[in-house]
């Protein structure tokens, strides 16, 4: 019985818990056994080949997934805890390929489409440590823009002090969030107008304002119009105007419900040129309760209906927008 017991121990010290956290650091740092980091995320993803676990949660703040434009980068750090000393970790993954250059992570692990990281860390004594892998991605073009590229650790090999080797194979648990590849990222935030009228009495509810070191197209708009007051609004065509000309589009007319909500998407004639390094405001307006209430507010959504076309030419159309798009387009006030 004495014989089993201590077999039975030994056993469970060779357990090996790894948790596969994604944020934002660069550097890789030894924690003590007693201040070993825990996953808090309820989206935790879970793995296990009876003998080692691994678990990842994605923390904030974290690379979610979103465009890279071409020179961007990535951030996917592992947190892995251990209960036994180990000598060294290996890893190897998959990537998406050529989009993913290399993986830097102290050495650089090139991309033929399965990048090896050797070696990924070593374990002295039981505790967590932290490792960065930095996601470098080739530049695209017309033919490539809109590629969606991602790292994806399926496997660990651990050494122990007592040259005792393990693999363990995973499915999703080590899998970096995706990333779509662009040239450029179109930039859009609305700011709230300043008291102005048109001689048809349409008042300025929105301005939009488009900036970017690099050109891109505006194709498609989406607005969401809020009139939380109890005035009635009329049906309302959408006017936009550039340096005081009207700019061509088509849309639905502005139509409130019981809620007070609308919602309508402006396609501009051609698309709208945002021009590198300039900042154009677009004056958006529309037949709307007395504007001395403000009480209209409006925001781009949904991001379903955003379009718009990057520098090299490439559309983008609301399904990447609505996973991928993470600029802050804030809200105008009227």
């Amino acid at each position: 019985m004495k014989s089993a017991f201590y077999f039975n121990l030994k056993i469970n010290l060779l357990f090996l818990f790894i948790v596969i956290t994604v944020f934002t650091s660069c550097k890789k740092e030894y924690v003590p056994e007693s201040k070993s980091l825990n996953a808090s995320n309820k989206s935790d993803v879970y793995a296990s080949d009876g003998t080692v676990a691994i678990q990842m949660s994605i923390f904030p703040p974290t690379t979610p997934q979103s465009f890279i434009a071409n020179g961007g980068t990535s951030i996917v750090q592992y947190q892995i805890t251990t209960t036994k000393g180990l000598l060294d970790i290996y890893a190897l993954g998959t990537a998406t390929y050529p989009a993913i250059n290399y993986v830097f992570y102290g050495n650089v692990a090139l991309n033929s489409g399965t990048v090896y990281m050797d070696p990924f860390g070593a374990f002295p004594h039981p505790g967590s440590a932290l490792t960065t892998c930095e996601i470098h991605y080739n530049p695209v073009d017309s033919a490539t823009s809109g590629t969606i590229a991602q790292l994806k650790v399926k496997s660990l090999s651990y050494l122990t002090y007592d040259n005792v080797s393990y693999s363990f194979n995973f499915t999703s648990a080590g899998d970096a969030p995706p990333m779509c590849l662009v040239n450029n990222i179109a930039h859009v935030s609305f700011q709230s107008p300043p008291d102005d009228t048109l001689q048809n009495g349409y008042p300025e509810i929105a301005q939009v304002k488009l900036t970017g070191d690099t050109t891109w197209t505006l194709n498609s708009l989406p607005l969401s119009i809020y009139n939380p007051s109890s005035i009635p609004s009329p049906n309302s065509k959408i006017i936009v105007k550039y340096n005081k000309t009207k700019v061509g589009n088509t849309g639905n007319p502005i139509v409130f419900d019981p809620n007070g909500n609308a919602k309508t998407v402006v396609h501009f004639n051609g698309g709208f040129k945002h021009i590198a390094g300039q900042k154009e405001v677009l004056k958006i307006y529309a037949d709307v309760p007395y504007h001395d209430l403000r009480h209209i507010y409006t925001t781009m959504q949904p991001l379903s209906s955003f379009v718009w076309t990057d520098g090299v030419g490439k559309q983008i159309g609301g399904k990447l927008n609505a996973v991928y798009y993470k600029e802050e387009t804030g809200e105008a006030s009227y």
